[in-house]
């Protein structure tokens, strides 16, 4: 609801969006749907003139975090 409900506010933003392979592989409702979730936003925010880049990691959630965080600062320029 909030990328739908919300304006960028810069015009071709970067956005870096990464998840593990096993965070949808939960019998928790929510945590299931997180893949299906986030496709959604990519293409919210594609829509909305973002340089959207998606990839999916080895792992779950805590898995090699401090790497994957990394990864993503590279990847949008910080």
């Amino acid at each position: 609801d909030f990328v739908r409900n919300n304006s960028l506010k810069s015009s071709s933003p970067e956005v870096y969006l990464s998840l593990g392979e096993c965070e949808s592989v939960s019998r928790n409702a929510r945590l299931a749907a997180v893949l299906d979730c986030t496709n959604a936003v990519k293409r919210l925010l594609e829509e909305k003139g973002a340089n959207v880049f998606f990839e999916m990691n080895s792992g779950g959630h805590f898995e090699d975090e401090v790497e994957r965080m990394m990864k993503g600062y590279s990847r949008i320029g910080l």
